[in-house]
């Protein structure tokens, strides 16, 4: 299988989405209003960047690369992968919905959700391949059990 390279990882993807957001926001003064929540933004935002750390952590513990153009060496199935084949990207799409949540603008919300709908059309679908290729059955048995962003089948 020819491996993808790719110019923007997803951390830095949505780190340039939320400064986009930002200038639009408080640079050009545009603004749509919407929900505001000081409470679920930071659980939002806690929620995400906790999961990535947990997620990131059995990563190192289990000697596979975090970066999806490279080639896994584990099927990690314990931790926050025992609920979602994607928590990193499911948690960085909390972080995003977090700080819409705390600005309160519809721009930010509006990011959020082609982040997430990048994050699926470009890196999941990608790493599914991925998946399949290194580990075969194995993989195919974990993706009958596990959603892609949340949830266990029976």
């Amino acid at each position: 299988m020819t491996r993808l390279s790719f110019p923007v990882l997803p951390p830095r993807l949505l780190w340039l989405q939320l400064a986009t957001c930002a200038l639009l926001h408080w640079g050009l003064g545009i603004s749509l209003a919407a929900p505001r929540s000081q409470v679920a933004g930071s659980v939002g935002l806690a929620l995400g960047i906790g999961v990535n750390l947990w997620a990131s952590r059995i990563f190192e513990t289990g000697h596979t690369p975090i970066r999806p153009d490279e080639t896994p060496r584990t099927l990690v199935e314990r931790g926050p992968f025992r609920w979602s084949r994607n928590p990193m990207y499911l948690g960085l799409v909390a972080l995003h919905l977090g700080v819409a949540l705390l600005v309160g603008d519809a721009l930010f919300w509006v990011s959020a959700v082609i982040h997430a709908t990048i994050l699926r059309v470009v890196f999941v679908s990608h790493e599914e391949r991925v998946m399949r290729d290194a580990f075969g059955e194995g993989y195919l048995a974990y993706s009958s059990r596990v959603s892609h962003w949340i949830g266990r089948r029976l």
